[in-house]
């Protein structure tokens, strides 16, 4: 019966869109998903000149139902359609994210560095993030995958500190330690990182007496020396 009376009302309604997303918003509160779907059905029936709107929401409620991939999916097929808004660009990268999809996360962020719809802050920051995960999902394949994936990022990424601590935090785990401990005291030498620093004590390579004189030499005195010299010194014998 609302149904109804909402399809007569829309015909002489100066805001249909507003209308049809209003009453898909109060279906989704109650868990209606199939009047909640008839209302945005009206939405693009009555007002296609606002489809990306009306398909994005559709793509929020289907995340806050926990239907990701369906959401994503829906997020998708607009921009493949070449239609570009903060808000979608946003949602499907927040989607992508989300379910670690790294490989059309980059080409999301590829693309936004040109339309410029997300800041440069946020983009510099997912693609940092997007490094680190790559490197840290090539320790679950077979072979010295870490290594090679370490050796295709740029050279700004390789003197990058966060990209740097995951890659000598692997070397460390797989008891590689001469070729941590140098990842780390190059980049070390090159600007002072209090992580960097901390990793450094825990990288007891086979020269760890030339490498407690390194850490006495490290820095400025301050504590976070001090503790990676205490680190390095019991394995001394």
């Amino acid at each position: 019966m609302a149904e109804r009376l909402l399809s007569h009302h829309l015909n002489d309604s100066s805001t249909p869109l507003l209308d049809c997303l209003g009453a898909a918003y109060a279906a989704e509160q109650r868990g209606d998903e199939d009047a909640r779907n008839r209302y945005l059905a009206l939405a693009r029936e009555h007002d296609p000149d606002h489809l990306v709107a009306v398909e994005v929401t559709r793509a929020q409620f289907l995340k806050r139902a926990g239907q990701v991939a369906q959401a994503r999916q829906v997020l998708e097929a607009l921009h493949e359609q070449g239609h570009r808004s903060r808000t979608l660009q946003g949602l499907l990268v927040n989607l992508l994210h989300q379910e670690e999809n790294w490989d059309a996360l980059e080409k999301v962020l590829n693309d936004s560095r040109r339309s410029k719809l997300l800041s440069v802050e946020q983009t510099k920051a997912l693609t940092r993030e997007l490094g680190v995960a790559r490197l840290m999902a090539e320790t679950q394949g077979p072979g010295d995958g870490v290594s090679a994936a370490w050796r295709r990022l740029s050279r700004k990424e390789r003197n990058d500190a966060g990209y740097v601590a995951t890659y000598a935090r692997v070397l460390i785990s797989e008891r590689r330690m001469n070729q941590a401990e140098q990842l780390l005291r190059r980049a070390i030498y090159r600007q002072w990182n209090t992580e960097l620093v901390g990793l450094y004590g825990l990288a007891h390579s086979d020269r760890l007496e030339e490498q407690i004189r390194v850490a006495e030499n490290l820095g400025d005195g301050s504590r976070a020396e001090s503790r990676v010299v205490d680190d390095a010194r019991p394995a001394v014998s």
